[in-house]
């Protein structure tokens, strides 16, 4: 059984193994005279328009089926966006206006914005809502595994707070939320044309599935050292290599706790 795995060696175990993000990252990167952090490079070439992710909370170039913004993009543009939408309703009420942190930054020249917040590439938000949006630090892109922010549209705009220590912790996370199909069933119709088959084990209740997973053979102790805090849960996965088939799900020690058996169908 494998415990540790990375977004990254996932996606390559279930057949989604060629670049098909060479040519938009090397486009990107020119475009923006910046580097990339390889952690996000190495899966982005690989998820680049997956359909995996059709519903998810990373931007992969574009959301089957789906809605929304979809490529990664700078946070300073966001700004440049949030100031031609807002000019007119400050012209209308200037006292409030100048208590908007970012009608402030609109009276700064461009390259003096960074005294009042740092730029972000931002990379995902959370699909369909929209309430927060994920990115690193434009400073970071240098790093090869930086920290993650998240951005809350309940804060001011220009607040961003350490929500993963690294990106791959973070890409991990949104593999996991995709593969236990918390909100969508988008991960499993994609594998299914793959060749891969969910087993649902949700009828069982929370006692069962701790059964179940000793039951296939998993070492709980080392789950438990491996779980992921994604948003909004506590996911596992383990890949049981002898068998192909990956053990993935959510154990929050609630009814909404869950296990899914995804198995390779020769």
């Amino acid at each position: 059984m494998k415990y540790n795995m990375s977004a990254v060696e996932i996606l390559k175990i279930l057949g989604y193994n060629e670049p098909t993000g060479k040519e938009w990252l090397e486009k990107f990167k020119k475009d923006n005279n910046i580097t990339l952090p390889k952690a996000y490079e190495d899966f982005m070439e690989l998820a680049y328009n997956c359909p995996l992710f059709g519903t998810g909370n990373v931007w992969i170039g574009k959301h089957i089926g789906g809605i929304g913004i979809a490529t990664p993009y700078f946070f300073f543009e966001n700004i440049e966006e949030i100031i031609d939408d807002m000019s007119e309703d400050w012209e209308k009420n200037p006292a409030e206006a100048e208590e908007d942190i970012i009608y402030q930054i609109s009276k700064l020249p461009k390259e003096l914005w960074t005294e009042k917040t740092s730029d972000y590439l931002q990379i995902g938000s959370d699909y369909c809502s929209g309430i927060v949006t994920f990115g690193i630090k434009k400073d970071d892109l240098s790093k090869s595994n930086p920290p993650v922010y998240m951005q809350h549209e309940a804060d001011e705009k220009t607040v961003w707070k350490k929500e993963y220590s690294t990106v791959s912790e973070f890409l991990f996370a949104e593999v996991l939320e995709n593969l236990s199909c918390a909100n969508y069933s988008t991960a499993e119709e994609a594998l299914e044309e793959k060749g891969w088959e969910y087993i649902d084990h949700n009828e069982f209740g929370d006692e069962d599935i701790e059964e179940k997973l000793k039951d296939f053979g998993i070492d709980m102790d080392k789950l438990e050292e491996t779980v992921c805090i994604s948003l909004y849960d506590k996911r596992f996965l383990v890949y049981d290599e002898e068998n192909n088939k990956f053990y993935v799900g959510c154990r929050n020690g609630e009814e909404e706790d869950s296990l899914y058996e995804i198995a390779y169908m020769e």
